[in-house]
């Protein structure tokens, strides 16, 4: 994905999404009933550090994950 000429707002939509996901799946003690599979997918996590690549180049504030 081209995160380059995507706004900060859509990136930060992207990125707000993938940790709201990832904090549903946490907080789902039972693996099979987690209905993301955040840490299932890696690719997952590896858009989310594309997306943070971009943030930081373009020095927006925001709350990174932890992962």
């Amino acid at each position: 994905m081209k995160y380059e000429k995507m706004t900060a707002p859509m990136l930060l939509k992207l990125y707000d999404a993938i940790a709201e996901a990832l904090r549903v799946d946490d907080g789902i003690t039972v693996a099979e009933h987690r209905p993301y599979g955040v840490r299932v997918f890696h690719d997952i996590q590896e858009q989310a550090c594309a997306i943070e690549e971009e943030l930081d180049r373009r020095n927006v504030n925001y709350t990174k994950i932890v992962w």
